[in-house]
């Protein structure tokens, strides 16, 4: 049986910044959470796609303030159709990536000596047209 090759490749990322303010003397340092997410798409050429994804955590109460903007970069099977490599890119890539920055944002604030912040899953298709 042939062995089929990926559609997107994941080749790796780095957390290029990353600031983390927790107010240690908050009575309830989670609370409802804002979550803003931005993403930056640069072509390298040759199919391959840089990808930043910014994340911002604030609470309501103003408490913890958390930016993290991790890089990464992807490799798109040259022979598909444009349309399907830019939803590829736009959609599937910061999908793959999210859970990296949650695990990261987890990691940091329970390393902080608070209780981890666990920021929810976030459907990355959810507004994009499904034309």
């Amino acid at each position: 049986m042939a062995e089929k090759k990926a559609k997107l490749i994941f080749k790796g990322y780095r957390i290029g910044e990353s600031k983390i303010l927790l107010d240690v003397n908050a009575t309830d340092i989670k609370g409802e959470m804002d979550i803003t997410l931005r993403n930056e798409t640069k072509k390298l050429g040759n199919d391959n796609y840089e990808i930043a994804l910014s994340t911002s955590v604030t609470n309501t109460s103003k408490s913890m303030d958390i930016f993290v903007k991790m890089t990464a970069r992807f490799e798109v099977e040259p022979t598909l159709d444009e349309d399907v490599k830019q939803s590829l890119i736009r959609v599937n890539a910061p999908a793959i990536l999210f859970p990296y920055i949650r695990a990261y944002i987890s990691s940091l604030t329970g390393l902080s000596g608070l209780a981890p912040i666990i920021i929810p899953p976030i459907n990355m298709a959810a507004g994009q047209d499904n034309n």
